[in-house]
């Protein structure tokens, strides 16, 4: 699949991505979700090779740093209808199939099962159409 997530206890953290998203910073001074609690999950909308890196900034002044590569060849989460990109359309197709108008494959399925973010239930509801949503406009 095509996310990274971490959790973790720090002073502040720098998460690069490496597919040209904005960086991630949070702190206890400044949390874009609103909660500086070290959660982060970053879907990759496309293909491709990452080179991500984290920074991490410890109460005592302390600093850790890790890099990673992360290939991703199949289409990415949130690519229901599987043409390489998650796009409003494949939010659609998920929000669709959440109000029982219609019925994802095995595959299309797979791809749209974002909610809970801790790992697939195997039900598609709204709030995967929203996760999908956000990935197709890079929010999320």
């Amino acid at each position: 699949m095509g996310a990274v997530g971490c959790v973790m206890a720090a002073e502040a953290l720098l998460l690069l991505f490496g597919d040209g998203s904005p960086d991630y910073t949070e702190s206890a001074d400044s949390a874009p979700d609103g909660a500086f609690d070290g959660r982060v999950l970053h879907t990759y909308a496309h293909t491709g090779r990452f080179q991500g890196s984290v920074s991490i900034e410890g109460y005592y002044g302390e600093t850790a740093n890790a890099q990673w590569q992360l290939d991703i060849e199949n289409n990415p989460v949130g690519d229901v209808n599987r043409d390489g990109k998650v796009t409003v359309s494949d939010a659609v197709a998920v929000l669709r199939c959440a109000l029982g108008l219609i019925t994802l494959s095995a595959e299309e399925t797979a791809a749209a099962d974002l909610y809970p973010p801790t790992g697939p239930d195997g039900r598609i509801t709204i709030a995967d159409a929203v996760l999908v949503l956000k990935a197709a406009v890079a929010l999320w």
